[in-house]
């Protein structure tokens, strides 16, 4: 599959405030043609900034921005704002986050999706327009005659359907998703993974799936990322992130989701809180709330590191210079 999506070495700095906040630190990651690729973390590590850079939406006068973003080989970061604004929805949209509240509650389904359409679909010819829209909402199981409708006259799972039919109406190549299904119950979130899954493997876009819930992402898709305190601290396959997650906050994501089958096990979460983003603490960033830190931890911040193909984790205790029995006491104490 040819790479469609390349963030190189991407930060993001807040310098509105006093002190400065690094909300993303040195980023880099691919997103390939028709592939699914899952962003996860708690909130407050970082992930809606890193979309957001991506789509170029931080205004320039309260971010200092470094890096690359590359769409197509074209780096998003050299093109002007008229240019970005024309390329959006077109070939790289988002669903944002509580997409259902962020539909305008005084314009019609139908009004909203026309106006998106007009202000990015130069080349449409007259009624494509119309065909486009009742074509796309009947993709998301919306029937034509909703359209009439006001988003308050919706359910919250058909607000989300309309929300995802708004990014896809203009055929993107990439949809950027920052949790999609958040305060949907969970029959309606499975619903609605389903159709996402469903509707990328028809239409053949590329998506980019933000979530904290380790679960659901090992589930959609291929390849996954997971951030802390604005970095990438383990990335790889899915399956192997699943069963061999290297770094103790991986491993402490998925245990805070129980299985769906097997013996009732009490589920713990992840003790602490996200260190302040402005006053990281030194070293690990992780090490105030992990179980394995050892000595280095406290004063040196691991790099990202191959532990097998296409598998890196930033952590100490896999890093080759780590004595053994540092190893084994950390484990112990896991």
């Amino acid at each position: 599959m040819s790479e469609i999506l390349s963030v190189r070495h991407l930060s993001v700095t807040y310098t509105d405030s006093t002190p400065t906040i690094p909300a993303v630190n040195n980023v880099s990651l691919s997103i390939h043609d028709r592939e699914i690729v899952g962003i996860a973390g708690e909130s407050g590590c970082g992930k809606s900034t890193l979309i957001n850079a991506i789509l170029q939406l931080l205004p320039d006068s309260i971010v200092d921005m470094e890096g690359d973003v590359l769409l197509n080989g074209q780096n998003l970061r050299t093109l002007d704002r008229e240019s970005m604004r024309r390329l959006r929805w077109m070939k790289i949209s988002l669903v944002p986050q509580s997409a259902m509240n962020a539909l305008n509650p005084i314009m019609t389904i139908e009004e909203q999706m026309r106006r998106i359409m007009e202000a990015h679909w130069e080349a449409a010819r007259p009624g494509e327009i119309v065909a486009r829209i009742d074509e796309t909402l009947e993709m998301v199981n919306i029937q034509r005659q909703y359209k009439k409708l006001y988003p308050f006259e919706l359910s919250g799972g058909m607000r989300q359907r309309v929300a995802i039919a708004l990014a896809l109406a203009l055929r993107p190549d990439v949809v950027v998703m920052d949790e999609p299904t958040t305060g949907l119950d969970v029959i309606v979130q499975r619903g609605i993974l389903m159709e996402i899954k469903r509707l990328q493997k028809q239409l053949g876009f590329a998506v980019c799936l933000v979530s904290h819930d380790m679960s659901l992402l090992i589930e959609l898709a291929q390849t996954v990322y997971v951030m802390y305190a604005g970095r990438i601290i383990e990335s790889g396959p899915s399956r192997d992130i699943y069963r061999q997650g290297r770094h103790p906050y991986t491993r402490g994501l998925i245990a805070c989701f129980p299985p769906l089958q097997g013996s009732q096990r009490t589920v713990e979460g992840i003790p602490g809180s996200p260190p302040d983003l402005g006053q990281l603490p030194p070293g690990c960033a992780f090490h105030p709330r992990c179980p394995q830190a050892i000595p280095r931890c406290t004063d040196q911040s691991p790099s990202l590191v191959n532990v097998r193909p296409q598998h890196a984790v930033a952590c100490h205790l896999h890093t080759p210079d780590i004595p053994s029995d540092l190893v084994e006491a950390s484990h112990d104490r896991a």
